[in-house]
């Protein structure tokens, strides 16, 4: 298993222990490891909303400069984003 796809592993396992800071750093970790790993910045950003709106606006400029770069997910990205909101 490639180390981006452990780290993502890791993070859902601890997200369904409700251990939602250490499921967010290993999806930064994740992220650090594969920019291009569409699912971690959706998981992510649902464990940032879990936290509350206030944790949210800490997250969003990454989650943002993510859509600039990789126009190619928007889409997709945007369509998961509203099913959660």
């Amino acid at each position: 298993m490639n180390q981006d796809k452990y780290f993502y592993q890791q993070g859902i396992k601890k997200v369904k222990e409700d251990n939602l800071y250490d499921a967010i750093e290993d999806f930064n970790q994740a992220i650090a490891l594969n920019s291009d790993f569409v699912d971690v910045y959706k998981q992510r950003g649902q464990t940032y909303l879990s936290l509350g709106n206030t944790i949210f606006k800490s997250f969003y400029p990454s989650q943002r400069r993510f859509i600039q770069q990789h126009c190619l997910a928007v889409k997709i990205y945007y369509n998961r984003l509203v099913k959660i909101c």
